[in-house]
Parts: C-alpha cells; sequence; structure tokens
C-alpha cells in the first residue's frame, strides 16, 4: 500500500535535503504537498503563473489548461506560510545562481516564461517520450527522478511523486469532516472530474480502514 506522508515525513525529507540545493529542494517538497499537481504539472507551470509583473507571489493563480493533465484549468493557491517563505528563498536563490535572469525589472528579474522549478544547473526538467501504437506520450521523467532521490535521501520506503497529491486529498478529506460537500471541492481543487477515481482514492485512506474494522464489533 502507498504510505500516506506526515508531518514528520516532510520535516525529514526537507532536512535530508538541505546541504545541496536545499532552496529548490524544500520549495519542490512544499508545492507538490500544497497544490497537489502532478509530475507533468509542476515541470511546465512558468514564472508568470505565480508572479506578478511587479514580482509579488500570486495567492490564487491559475494552472493553465495546456499544462493541465486533464486540459482543464483550476485555481490553486499560494497562501500558505511555508509554501510562500520557501518559494521567496528559491526564487532569490535562482536570481543569485542566473538561472533564467533577464535584464527587466519585472518578475522580480526572472524570465516570465521560463518554468518555475529549474534543476541545479539552471534547466528545466526533461520529459522522455513513449510510443504505443500511434500515440506519443510525454513522461514527467525528470522530476520524478529528482523526488526519487529527495525521498531516497530522506530514507522513506515505499513513497512516490504521487503520493503528495493522494495525501493531500484523504488530508483535506480528513479535515473537511468526510462531508459531500467537501468532496466535490477537493475534486475542483484537483481536478478530478470523475466522482468514481475521487472515492477511490479517498478509499485508500488507511484511517477510513482502521476506522471501519474497529467499529464492526464495537457493541460486543
Amino acid at each position: 500500500m502507498s504510505k500516506l506522508l506526515e508531518l514528520k515525513d516532510l520535516k525529514l525529507l526537507i532536512a535530508r535535503n538541505s546541504n545541496k540545493n536545499g532552496e529548490l529542494n524544500a520549495a519542490l517538497i512544499v508545492a507538490a504537498s500544497i497544490w497537489g499537481v502532478k509530475a507533468g504539472e509542476l515541470s511546465l507551470i512558468e514564472i508568470s503563473d505565480i508572479l506578478t509583473t511587479r514580482g509579488h507571489l500570486k495567492k490564487k493563480w491559475l494552472l493553465r489548461s495546456e499544462i493541465a493533465f486533464n486540459r482543464h484549468k483550476r485555481e490553486l493557491y499560494t497562501e500558505h506560510e511555508s509554501l510562500v517563505n520557501y518559494l521567496n528563498a528559491y526564487l532569490l536563490k535562482r536570481y543569485d545562481q542566473n538561472h533564467g535572469v533577464t535584464n527587466s525589472g519585472e518578475y522580480r528579474g526572472l524570465d516570465p516564461d521560463s518554468k518555475l522549478f529549474l534543476d541545479q544547473a539552471g534547466i528545466a526538467f526533461k520529459f522522455s517520450r513513449r510510443e504505443a501504437g500511434n500515440k506519443v506520450n510525454l513522461q514527467p521523467t525528470g522530476i520524478n527522478s529528482y523526488f526519487k532521490k529527495l525521498i531516497n535521501n530522506a530514507g522513506l520506503v515505499g513513497v512516490t511523486f504521487k503520493d503528495f497529491r493522494r495525501t493531500l486529498a484523504i488530508q483535506m478529506h480528513r479535515d473537511g469532516g468526510r462531508k459531500a460537500g467537501v468532496i466535490k471541492d477537493i475534486m475542483i481543487y484537483l481536478g478530478i472530474r470523475s466522482y468514481s477515481a475521487m472515492q477511490k482514492l479517498l478509499n485508500s485512506d488507511p484511517k477510513m480502514l482502521h476506522d471501519l474494522v474497529k467499529g464492526i464489533y464495537k457493541r460486543i
């Protein structure tokens, strides 16, 4: 079974990956945790998506339809204090490293069309082509491989990039009291349009399974 990430796991991920490229690593970890985006989406977010021309982080911003996994735009938030702090630290470090900068005073001097997250060499995370019959799919192998290294550095077993999105959905469901209206809000935030797919994801909550088993014979 996939692992549900706890706060201690996220803190461990950040701490164990702080020595080298710490600003980038922390920003990636927290962004994946708060935005709940898929790997391909995270790879394609651009500077102008989250920054105003004056260089302010947008509290709410649109994940563009052309980069969304289902081609439907959705609104995401950058109001979480930790996410704001880690993004600001990363963007400052990125500017100091001269990664994707311009002579313009807009967007904090960063190229608005450049990808938000660049690797340690200042290069956008790569995609790999996979052909199946007449179809060609682009797989976000760059960001997946990078997260695999981050996870291995932290010594976390059984964790993949997908668990960040899954954990966010389950935690939002728990915090919302598991109400029907909350499920709809989670679906909108994560871009999930199938109720059965959403329910399948929520049913993987280990606490829900534990509570079901625990309650079977409680009247004995």
